[in-house]
């Protein structure tokens, strides 16, 4: 399994373009975290065995950013139930740093 996080970094990264590339392009559904500033999906890779997700958050200035991309799961369920998590992960940080900057 690969994961890579943003962290807030705006850099361009051609990986990311061609794994949201390859997810819209498809037929899987974006799932929607309770607050709403988080979206994910998943998605199939070139081997049978390797499906993965991204997961998108709005920064600060209201825009979407790559926030977090994973591969190397051995089918749609396992990738689905790591996604869901990992949208709750990302909101619990997100609500942890707005209440820091309080």
């Amino acid at each position: 399994m690969t994961r890579e996080h943003n962290c807030g970094c705006s850099e361009s990264r051609s990986e990311s373009e061609i794994a949201i590339g390859n997810i819209t392009a498809a037929r899987f559904p974006w799932l929607i975290g309770q607050t709403g500033n988080v979206i994910g999906s998943i998605a199939r890779g070139r081997t049978k065995r390797n499906w993965g997700y991204v997961i998108l958050r709005r920064n600060g200035r209201g825009e979407c950013e790559i926030w977090e991309l994973a591969s190397g799961y051995r089918d749609w369920r396992e990738a689905e139930g790591q996604l869901m998590l990992a949208i709750e992960a990302t909101e619990e940080h997100q609500r942890r740093y707005a209440l820091q900057r309080c």
